[in-house]
């Protein structure tokens, strides 16, 4: 295959594609003003997702609260709770449960997806249109 044809071992890949297209396009004046809107829009689009996931977070933390104050009278479901959690349960009158870890890792992928998109404006700006 010619090298126009992206078809070879080496150039496969969205970073490959995305490289190719820059080193081909170098030329161009208005490319790093393209690069960082891009980078823009995908910083945007990351945020978003860490909204939704927010506020998806937001329903999950009122039914954990919820199932928390069930469990909390209940000694054999408050072994499951921590006895700290139970205590807060059982006493506190505005009492609201942490985010689950499984939420708080939710949120780790679209933040790493911005730095990224950061990333490779910033690497893309600098490094391949010298």
């Amino acid at each position: 295959m010619d090298s126009n044809n992206m078809g070879t071992h080496t150039e496969r890949g969205i970073l490959a594609f995305s490289m190719k297209i820059f080193i081909d396009h170098c030329k161009v004046p208005a490319l790093p003003i393209i690069a960082w809107a891009c980078a823009l829009a995908g910083l945007l689009l990351s945020a978003y997702i860490v909204y939704v996931l927010h506020q998806l977070a937001k329903h999950i933390r009122t039914y954990w609260t919820a199932a928390n104050r069930l469990a909390a009278p209940d000694e054999f479901l408050s072994s499951y709770i921590g006895p700290d959690e139970a205590d807060a349960a059982r006493s506190k009158e505005g009492y609201r449960a942490s985010y689950p870890p499984f939420v708080c890792r939710l949120f780790v992928p679209p933040i790493m997806l911005g730095m990224g998109h950061l990333a490779w404006a910033t690497y893309a700006a600098q490094h391949l249109c010298p």
